[in-house]
């Protein structure tokens, strides 16, 4: 589908290096990360189901970024994934998802301090919820 190919492109941008040949500026990670929140935005139920398993590992790896502009994509994100993903499939990622979300906490800049306190509270309600 035209999501994965672009999941699939847009996932080596977000880490810090691409493959070994040499790093990625921080445009090309924000640039990316702006491409995958408005992406999966566009995905809902039942969809975002079949693709968690690419956009998953797309958001960590933009939680993982130290430049906020590429953070704020992944964040931006994870209220609209808990939001149209059956729980259990968030559960799924549950510790990971938890803990690249309290990394971002305790290292956030000012400005990332409420779109990180927003996502890390939903998404405890839903990984540690009922």
């Amino acid at each position: 589908s035209l999501l994965s190919k672009i999941l699939r492109r847009i996932h080596p941008i977000l880490g810090l290096k691409d493959n070994g040949t040499g790093a990625h500026s921080n445009f090309d990670a924000a640039l990316a990360a702006l491409q995958l929140e408005g992406c999966v935005s566009q995905v809902q139920f039942p969809d975002l189901s079949e693709h968690v398993h690419a956009i998953m590992p797309a958001v960590l790896r933009s939680l993982d970024h130290p430049a906020f502009a590429v953070k704020r994509g992944g964040l931006e994100v994870v209220p609209h994934l808990l939001a149209w993903l059956p729980r259990a499939e968030v559960r799924w990622y549950g510790a990971v998802l938890l803990e690249a979300l309290q990394s971002t906490l305790v290292a956030c800049d000012p400005e990332a301090w409420g779109p990180a306190l927003r996502a890390a509270v939903q998404a405890l309600q839903v990984v540690q919820g009922d």
